[in-house]
């Protein structure tokens, strides 16, 4: 299977040399959720014969949009145009259409030429043409001497690759808002370590491992660890500071001890859920001091 794969647009915006680098990475990540046989990369857009579920794709952070595509050779605009109709004239049945055609290269038609034959031919299968509201886009991208029709669409993330921006160390509570901040990092090319102060026993350290499981479906091949803090050894010593500032105590130990282990690991950032003035210990005062 073709997949046509567009990256998202700021990876085109970076640097040669860190392009290049973001366009390889994302490549890694394609081979850790499908079987990628072969691929070219082309102004931009990376053509990969696969095998696998090409859904898992849209789980990819650095893909804008993909496609499923079949690839013609390019000899004349009437067989192209024969090409299309048999895949197409059962899909755009009794519906609107429109089709839209991109070129590279010379070629003895225009854009314009080949939309108008290709779409002659639909039109007797459908319930006519739309170009503003179409049921039904027939995308065909012409590249030099071979077209290729785009079968299926998928959105993808967008971001950046996984991997690509370093490391961090996410403090997983087991709740909607650290897991959140953690998917954002990632999106951002961030691989993630999981970091888990288990206060609430076995009970709370399975609820985090569901939720590492969720998010390791966007990792990219980029499996998070998990580091749990029992806390039994925590709670005794909390329970000597004064009730007023245990939370933010208890806070600042959490910081701390994922400042350590990012040094250790090697990660440059701690990413939190925090959400200002959510609870008392995230008023900002109490998140300066525990900063």
């Amino acid at each position: 299977m073709r997949v046509e794969i567009s990256l998202s647009g700021e990876i085109a915006l970076k640097g040669p040399r860190t392009r290049h680098n973001m366009q390889f990475a994302l490549i890694k990540n394609l081979e850790s959720v499908v079987k990628v046989k072969d691929f070219n990369i082309e102004g931009g857009i990376i053509y990969a014969d696969v095998e696998g579920e090409v859904e898992r794709l849209s789980k990819v952070f650095g893909i804008a949009k993909y496609w499923v595509v079949e690839e013609f050779r390019l000899s004349n605009l009437e067989e192209l145009a024969d090409f299309v109709e048999e895949r197409f004239r059962d899909v755009v049945k009794n519906k609107t259409f429109a089709v839209r055609v991109r070129r590279v290269g010379q070629h003895s038609f225009t854009s314009m030429e080949a939309a108008r034959v290709i779409g002659s031919r639909l039109y007797p299968y459908s319930k006519g043409v739309d170009l503003k509201n179409p049921q039904v886009e027939v995308k065909v991208d012409i590249r030099y001497d071979k077209a290729l029709l785009k079968l299926r669409e998928f959105d993808g993330p967008k971001g950046l690759p996984v991997g690509t921006t370093g490391k961090t160390v996410a403090l997983i509570s087991g709740g909607f808002d650290s897991a959140v901040a953690a998917w954002f990092l990632m999106k951002r090319g961030s691989e993630v370590v999981a970091l888990n102060f288990a206060l609430g026993g076995a009970v709370h350290v399975e609820a985090v491992k569901k939720v590492v499981k969720a998010l390791n479906e966007w990792s990219s091949g980029h499996v998070i660890p998990i580091y749990v803090v029992p806390g039994d050894s925590v709670l005794p010593r909390l329970a000597l500071v004064n009730e007023s500032v245990r939370v933010v105590v208890l806070k600042r130990v959490m910081y701390k001890t994922a400042e350590a282990l990012a040094k250790s690991l090697g990660a440059h950032s701690i990413t939190t859920g925090e959400s200002l003035s959510q609870v008392s210990s995230q008023t900002g005062h109490n998140l300066f001091v525990t900063n």
